[in-house]
């Protein structure tokens, strides 16, 4: 993590401040709700924080590369933010093609790795970690599917005035070693 000037930024190979101090507060004063919360509260004040969270106008650009066809998908949607502890949280709602709305989370971690949760009635977690293969489950109605990513590119950038910020991740999908897919998301935040 290096901080020139206003701009925060967290490289997915770097190490960030510990955990035993709360640096969030001081490094992003915009953001309303902040707890130091043990992993077993963290659920409950997340619910909480997000409901007093920043609003924020999220830009979001998704690329999908698979069997040779690639498709871009463009969104301006409206979001929230908030910290928890030292991880910054940027939640919305993804609108669907049959109307359906599905909550997704996005957790940058202060260590670099972020993860991206859908939430719903199939409930898909994935981590992101610079360079690293890292499994993970998809929660179907007809039961688990494991998955995999490895991350090939990964960068954070945040900026607290105005309250700002980039995340940029580019990785491959597995579904039991076989290559399902490429995948870029970049999202893009301002409040």
């Amino acid at each position: 993590m290096t901080n020139a000037g206003n701009l925060l930024t967290i490289k997915a190979n770097s190490i960030a401040h510990p955990k035993a101090s709360c640096v969030c507060c001081s490094k992003f004063p915009y953001i309303k709700a902040c707890w130091v919360a043990s992993k077993s509260e963290e659920g409950s004040f997340l619910k909480m924080a997000i409901k007093n969270g920043t609003p924020v106008s999220i830009n979001l650009q998704t690329k999908v590369t698979q069997q040779g066809q690639t498709q871009d998908f463009f969104f301006d949607i409206e979001g929230q933010i908030v910290t928890i502890g030292d991880t910054l949280y940027i939640r919305y709602e993804e609108l669907q093609e049959n109307g359906e709305s599905i909550p997704v989370t996005i957790k940058i971690m202060p260590d670099g790795g972020v993860q991206l949760t859908r939430s719903g009635e199939m409930r898909l977690k994935l981590k992101f970690d610079y360079r690293e293969t890292v499994k993970t489950s998809y929660r179907t109605p007809y039961g688990e599917m494991i998955f995999g990513t490895y991350t090939r590119n990964l960068h954070v950038s945040l900026k607290d005035r105005p309250t700002s910020g980039k995340i940029l991740i580019e990785y491959d999908l597995f579904m039991a070693d076989e290559l399902v897919g490429n995948y870029l998301i970049d999202l893009a935040f301002t409040a």
